[in-house]
């Protein structure tokens, strides 16, 4: 069903029951690795799939402080 590289950002998006335009936006964001297939389309790990799954993520993944805005 899905390729052995990775997902496509509707696969993984359908995987993880969120719109595609939403998974776009966190990969613009770096807060998802992605790489590019042959082709130029994205495509994601299935292991960080996995990890978005189980709800796991590491601070230094994010591009801003969370911290910043805690009141």
């Amino acid at each position: 069903m899905f390729s052995e590289d990775g997902m496509t950002l509707t696969e993984a998006a359908q995987h993880l029951n969120m719109t595609r335009n939403s998974l776009k936006k966190r990969t613009d964001r770096n807060t998802i690795s992605y790489f590019l297939d042959e082709s130029g389309a994205r495509r994601i790990p299935h292991a960080e799939v996995a990890r978005i799954a189980s709800g796991t993520s590491k601070v230094q993944d994010l591009i801003f402080d969370p911290y910043a805005y805690d009141p």
